[in-house]
């Protein structure tokens, strides 16, 4: 390319000098700024994990009945005070319960370009169980986390609600996020004989 360009080999001496001392300079930085961690932490890779090692653990069991509940609003949290709530805690998903913390739906702030501008200006009227538009999904704690992991990669939603197990209404005790699986499963020292839980009636 230089002799192509030159018509000799004069500037290959100053080129490789270059060369050489930008590798030696910028070899802490790279241009992959945003390069995850370890190739489970990449939607594209989750399925290499083994799912064995999550078909027969329960959420309730890994988790020690312990969830998130920071992105869990009430249903008459207004579209003003969620816009607040944002700001404090960086949440653009969030679980709406009402006042028996029933799980009542799931709310993207990405949802919000679809609702009209004129009805938007009303932030004072418009409360988060009238932004609902997904389809409500779950696992209760007698469910395995393969499952848990399942719907969360499933789904264009950062969190999967727990509820409890023996209730008929799905009563939220909280959220899974996928990197607290993921963390789980590195903790587990990814065993290949796991203990058997006995799936849940």
């Amino acid at each position: 390319m230089v002799t192509e360009l030159t018509g000799g080999y004069e500037l290959l001496p100053p080129l490789m000098i270059v060369a050489v001392i930008s590798l030696i300079t910028s070899h802490k930085w790279s241009i992959y700024t945003n390069q995850v961690t370890n190739k489970f932490s990449s939607q594209a890779h989750l399925w290499d994990m083994n799912p064995i090692n999550l078909q027969h653990v329960r959420v309730g069991d890994a988790f020690n009945h312990h969830y998130h509940r920071q992105a869990v609003i009430p249903n008459n949290m207004t579209l003003g005070e969620l816009e607040e709530v944002t700001k404090t805690t960086q949440q653009t998903d969030f679980i709406i319960e009402d006042e028996q913390k029933t799980l009542l739906g799931l709310l993207s702030l990405r949802d919000l370009s679809k609702v009209d501008e004129d009805i938007k200006a009303s932030k004072e009227l418009l409360i988060a169980q009238d932004l609902i538009a997904r389809k409500l999904y779950y696992v209760r704690e007698s469910d395995s986390l393969y499952l848990a992991l399942k719907l969360l990669v499933d789904s264009d939603f950062d969190k999967v609600p727990v509820v409890r197990a023996e209730d008929p209404e799905p009563h939220l005790l909280g959220y899974l996020r996928h990197q607290d699986i993921l963390q789980y499963y590195y903790r587990m020292g990814l065993q290949k004989e796991p203990e058997h839980v006995e799936s849940a009636d």
